[in-house]
């Protein structure tokens, strides 16, 4: 870890102000890469991670987790590829930052805040890096969600409906029927109407 002391600014142990303690903002990025990327209308967009350390009179421990994110939703189409951002590859570093603080006891008796001293740390909850990608379906892969809708529909219809036996009407379609009805409704329902023509053997 980092240890601080109270630097150039108010001094917090002389005039402490325990409102509005200090903080540090960081920015996190990926080494030998700069902060901020072209998007495609060749504005400057923030690429970099943000984190929020305590400051003095605290512990302050950032454990973070690396993942690797390529929106190829910020392109300029339906149709667009990878991150515009990054160029070619699209990927994008971000630090997701899980923050651990603790006091610093002072003063005589251990119950003040030590405002001239501070301690900043980081380390790694794993050393894996998840990649994701946030992109549009396909169009094969709406195809398929749409045959699978259909597929389905036919089972429920197979599951809760069944030829009845009789004509909507005379020369009309067989209808289907609920397969669960009680006899006496069915039998109600079906009343007056034509029974169907026993269906063709196939030769």
């Amino acid at each position: 870890m980092l240890r601080m002391k109270t630097m150039y600014m108010d001094n917090c142990a002389v005039s402490p102000d325990t409102t509005n303690l200090p903080h540090f903002s960081v920015i996190l990025a990926e080494a030998g890469k700069k902060p901020f990327a072209k998007d495609k209308d060749g504005n400057n967009q923030i690429v970099a991670s943000k984190g929020i350390f305590s400051g003095m009179g605290f512990y302050s421990l950032a454990n973070l987790r690396v993942e690797q994110v390529n929106d190829q939703t910020k392109g300029s189409s339906f149709l667009s590829g990878n991150n515009p951002l990054e160029g070619a590859g699209g990927w994008v570093t971000n630090y997701e930052l899980s923050m651990w603080n603790k006091l610093i006891p002072g003063g005589d008796d251990g119950k003040e805040l030590a405002l001239d001293t501070g301690f900043l740390g980081i380390s790694f909850n794993d050393f894996l890096v998840r990649k994701i990608t946030i992109r549009y379906k396909t169009f094969s892969e709406i195809i398929a969600d749409i045959g699978g809708l259909w597929a389905a529909a036919f089972l429920l219809l197979g599951l809760l409906w069944k030829k009845s036996g009789y004509l909507s009407k005379p020369a009309g379609e067989e209808m289907w029927i609920f397969k669960y009805l009680p006899p006496k409704m069915r039998s109600e329902m079906l009343l007056g109407k034509s029974a169907a023509p026993p269906e063709e053997a196939e030769a």
